[in-house]
């Protein structure tokens, strides 16, 4: 009884990956062909109680709304990966805190796609990284809000993304899974964890 019950296991995680494989070569097939499947998403997003000053211990909100190319271009300095590069096939969306508008607490990139958000990238600013950050909780903040996009598109919640190594640990933490590689995917009971959380 036991081995059968591995077994069951066994297949049924093998059929869910090669379910998100076929999902996710089918999104990229859609998009390439398809682009106007992709609309411009333009909502903005206020987020209760996201962000912690670590200074004080106060939490704060936070707005999400879309950047274009002269604001990432001025703050382009203050992270890692280069979001121009993201501008011509994806919405970026910047996060601030609510009384801050002029400083960018991070920045996330993502696409629709049949099904499931593409999160090409997401990061924190960089006096938000390590044991100095200004705020926490940035980084929760935009996963939650790709859910919520996810879902207001008729997604489900369903989001994917690449992770970093070292940061996949971290992404479980809120639910994710990985399915190949370092692929990660949000489904839609945690995400709705995650919006419950802000909205």
């Amino acid at each position: 009884m036991l081995n059968n019950n591995i077994c069951f296991l066994t297949i049924t995680i093998r059929l869910k990956i090669d379910t998100y494989r076929s999902h996710f070569f089918l999104s990229q097939s859609l998009y390439f062909f398809a682009p106007y499947l992709l609309p411009q998403m333009t909502e903005i997003y206020t987020l209760r109680n996201a962000l912690t000053l670590n200074a004080t211990g106060l939490k704060v909100d936070a707005v999400a709304s879309p950047t274009f190319d002269r604001e990432i271009i001025k703050h382009n300095k203050s992270f890692n990966f280069d979001f121009i590069s993201l501008t011509k096939n994806y919405t970026i969306y910047k996060l601030h805190v609510t009384s801050e508008p002029e400083i960018i607490q991070g920045f996330v990139g993502f696409r629709q796609t049949p099904g499931i958000l593409e999160c090409a990238n997401m990061e924190t600013n960089n006096f938000n990284k390590h044991n100095n950050a200004v705020y926490n909780g940035v980084g929760k903040a935009l996963i939650a809000l790709c859910c919520k996009i996810s879902i207001d598109n008729g997604m489900e919640g369903f989001i994917y993304f690449d992770a970093k190594n070292r940061l996949v640990p971290y992404y479980q933490r809120f639910g994710a899974k990985l399915i190949f590689g370092l692929r990660m995917v949000i489904e839609p009971d945690q995400a709705k964890k995650l919006v419950d959380l802000y909205f």
